[in-house]
């Protein structure tokens, strides 16, 4: 799915393109430009961090979830692990007080997605939310 910035009547129009995932085609059909990464405090206490990034149905490997429960039901998860970072971040105010694993997990899922994060929540309270306005964790990253 592609998007052309507007037809003649100033409407967004898509386009088939079958190399997009599923999730490519939600960020571009419903406008979405950032999503927040909620609780990745509660990551915090595993050594590693399995992320689905494909399924394996019938010996073959496809990276969009299956939309019929039979498939489904013969999906085996294909995982990439990366690595955990076994720190209390519930205190990080800035993107600066995360642990390195923390951020590369984040960007990772950007990737994944085809989506930057525009906020990352460590906690319930509202402090407890990092507000990326103005940097991209790529950019952040690259400065370390």
């Amino acid at each position: 799915m592609t998007t052309s910035p507007t037809d003649s009547s100033g409407s967004k129009i898509a386009t088939w393109d079958p190399a997009r995932k599923p999730q490519h085609i939600a960020i571009i059909m419903d406008g979405i430009s950032k999503i927040a990464f909620m609780m990745l405090d509660v990551l915090s206490v595993l050594d590693e961090i399995k992320v689905c990034t494909a399924y394996e149905l019938d010996g073959e490997q496809i990276t969009h979830f299956p939309g019929d429960a039979d498939d489904l039901a013969r999906c085996t998860p294909v995982y990439e692990t990366l690595p955990g970072w076994k720190v209390d971040i519930t205190g990080a105010r800035q993107l600066s007080d995360l642990p390195e694993n923390a951020i590369n997990y984040v960007m990772r899922l950007e990737e994944l997605i085809g989506c930057k994060a525009g906020f990352i929540s460590i906690g319930p309270d509202r402090a407890q939310t990092i507000d990326l306005s103005g940097v991209t964790l790529g950019e952040f990253a690259a400065s370390l």
